[in-house]
C-alpha cells in the first residue's frame, strides 16, 4: 500500500500464480505415522514423569506396553515383512495397539493434575495433548487405508504439523508434492504478496479468483488487468472475475479454447 502511494508500484496490473512449498517431512506412511507417535509418546511421557507428580497407575503400564510392541512391530513390517499379505498383516496389528496406545494416553491426561506439573513437564505435557487430539483425527484415516486400501479425502500427512497436504502438481519426475500451496500475487512495480486459501486441495481457477479477492481486500479496488497461466483457465471462473469488477482478464487457453 506505501509502494502504491509513493507511486513506485501500480495496482491497476495484476498477475497470479501458486506454487508449492515442501514440507521438510519423511514419506508419508500408515506405519510411519504410528511409529512417530509411539516415540512421541515414549519420549514426552519419559520427561512427563520427572517433572510432575501423580504420574503413573495401570494406563501408564499399559502405554508402556504398548509402545515396546508397536516398537517391535514396525521393526518385523520394515526388515522381515516381505510379502503384501505380510504386511497388511502386521499393519493390521500396528492399527490396533495404536488405537489402544490412544486410548491410554486419553486416560493419562485426562487423570492428570496440572498444578502437579512444572519446568520441562509442562512443554511435555504441551506435546502429549497437541499429538493427541492430531492422532484422533488422523486415526480414521489410518484405519481407512489399512483396511479397505483407499485412501481419505484431504488425508492429513504430519502428526506434527497437520496443514500439511499432498498437492498434485503434474511436474514431470514429481507428480505430487507435499507441503503447503501457496497463491502468489505480483502487482506492476515488481511488488510481491502470498496468500493461503482455506482449502489447498482447490484448483487453481480457485486460486485466480482467491488472487483478485486478496488484491480487493488490500487496495480496496479490483485490478483493470488480470493474467494467470493456462492452469486456471475456466470460462466460469473467469466471469467470476469480471464481476468482481476486472476489465481484461487474461488467462492463457487450454487446448481447443479460443
Amino acid at each position: 500500500q506505501t509502494a502504491a502511494a509513493l507511486g513506485f508500484a501500480d495496482p491497476k496490473g495484476l498477475c497470479t500464480d501458486t506454487t508449492v512449498q515442501e514440507a521438510n517431512m519423511p514419506y508419508p506412511s500408515e506405519v510411519g505415522h504410528i511409529n512417530g507417535f509411539m516415540k512421541s509418546c515414549r519420549d514426552n511421557l519419559s520427561t512427563l514423569v520427572r517433572n510432575a507428580k501423580g504420574v503413573g497407575g495401570r494406563a501408564l503400564q499399559q502405554i508402556k506396553k504398548s509402545c515396546t510392541e508397536i516398537a517391535r512391530h514396525v521393526r518385523s513390517h520394515r526388515l522381515f515383512a516381505k510379502t503384501s499379505a505380510a504386511k497388511r498383516q502386521i499393519e493390521t496389528q500396528l492399527n490396533v495397539l495404536s488405537q489402544d496406545l490412544l486410548h491410554s494416553l486419553g486416560c493419562v491426561l485426562n487423570d492428570l493434575d496440572l498444578g502437579q506439573v512444572s519446568g520441562m513437564g509442562k512443554r511435555a505435557l504441551n506435546n502429549l495433548s497437541e499429538n493427541y487430539h492430531n492422532m484422533c483425527r488422523m486415526m480414521g484415516q489410518i484405519s481407512q487405508w489399512i483396511e479397505t486400501g483407499k485412501v481419505s479425502s484431504g488425508k492429513i500427512l504430519s502428526l506434527f504439523n497437520t496443514d500439511f497436504r499432498a498437492i498434485k502438481r503434474g511436474k514431470l519426475g514429481k507428480q505430487v508434492e507435499f507441503g503447503l500451496k501457496w497463491g502468489i500475487n505480483q502487482i506492476r512495480g515488481g511488488y510481491v504478496y502470498v496468500f493461503m486459501h482455506g482449502e489447498m486441495m482447490s484448483h487453481d481457477a480457485t486460486y485466480a479468483v482467491m488472487g483478485v479477492q486478496e488484491h480487493i481486500r488490500i487496495f480496496g479496488t479490483p485490478p483493470r488487468d488480470f493474467g494467470f497461466d493456462r492452469a486456471a483457465w475456466s470460462q466460469e471462473h473467469k466471469q467470476v472475475i469480471r464481476n468482481l469488477g476486472v476489465r481484461n482478464v487474461a488467462i492463457a487457453p487450454k487446448g481447443q479454447s479460443a
